[in-house]
């Protein structure tokens, strides 16, 4: 089917507004935050794969809504409509203020109640395998700092390299660290603040379904009774839980349920970042594994030799 003038340009509009929307909030392609390594880097490999999250999350999660209010405004005005043609297109796509503007730009899509769950659910999904992405990436940059940590001390136990030089090298190691982990936490910032825009909408969701919030309750009840026993069993190095069961039980169940186990993957993230600062003063420090450092003691030693009377 064939257009005419005036809808080529409407289309035309449309797409030059989303590229004049989407490059204030950070979202065209190519101006997104992008992690170089320096040559030194050993563990540059490792700091980019953490860039890569950073990028994601400097998305504006709600900036599809912004497009649309703009959009809406000037077609309204294109069409012939006067001022409540171009109110009602910017309200279409308006952009709530504060926490909620994610839920807002969803409605906008779809007027059914199941499609607007479905949506939010495979969204929160998608946001689960980012968040995965982001903690693995992280700790696979922060074992990386440590081991290069403990290889300069074992070069300087073995003598291979003096005190100055290796406290030179350890000292540079804890600045790239110190980098790391401010990363990491603008990844977390924007990692929480996306998590409101999904609690929100998934509250919204509940509201509008009591049976599915009724079930969600039970369900979520059940998940923390049960979370500290399987802390107790999990691997400190395996940080990764199992998605919820998508499509089990209606969309807005299962965007609750998703969203519900993507906090619980983002407090374990900031855990690991938390953690992770407070084992940074022992392993970039030359005598911080001191257990590692001490000589061995001679054969046959006993500490009662150390109190024997002369």
């Amino acid at each position: 089917m064939s257009l005419d003038s005036k809808q080529l340009s409407t289309r035309a509009i449309v797409f030059l507004v989303s590229l004049l929307v989407s490059a204030c909030a950070g979202n065209m392609p190519g101006l997104g935050v992008n992690v170089k390594a320096d040559a030194d880097d050993p563990c540059g490999q490792q700091r980019v794969a953490l860039g890569e999250s950073q990028h994601y999350y400097a998305q504006n999660i709600i900036a599809g809504a912004a497009i649309g209010a703009v959009a809406g405004g000037i077609i309204g005005a294109m069409t012939g409509g006067g001022g409540k043609a171009i109110g009602q297109g910017m309200a279409a796509g308006a952009v709530a203020g504060g926490v909620g503007g994610y839920f807002h730009a969803k409605q906008q899509e779809t007027a059914d109640a199941q499609a607007l769950a479905a949506s939010v659910n495979a969204d929160a999904l998608r946001e689960y395998g980012e968040i995965d992405k982001a903690t693995q990436s992280f700790i696979a940059l922060r074992d990386c700092r440590f081991a290069a940590a403990r290889a300069i001390r074992s070069d300087y136990r073995a003598k291979r390299v003096t005190r100055d030089d290796a406290q030179q090298r350890l000292n540079r190691l804890r600045t790239l660290f110190n980098e790391d982990i401010a990363l990491a936490e603008e990844i977390g910032v924007k990692m929480t603040d996306r998590a409101k825009e999904y609690h929100t909408a998934s509250d919204e969701l509940l509201r509008n379904d009591p049976a599915a919030k009724a079930r969600y309750t039970s369900w979520a009840e059940q998940q923390d009774r049960s979370a500290p026993r399987q802390q107790s069993h999990s691997s400190k190095r395996k940080t990764t839980s199992s998605k919820t069961e998508s499509g089990t039980g209606g969309n807005a169940l299962s965007a609750a349920k998703q969203t519900h186990t993507n906090e619980v993957k983002q407090a374990d993230y900031a855990n690991q970042l938390q953690q992770s600062k407070q084992m940074a003063s022992k392993e970039f420090s030359l005598e911080g594994q001191i257990s590692m450092d001490l000589p061995s003691l001679p054969a046959g030693f006993a500490a009662t030799n150390m109190c024997r009377a002369g």
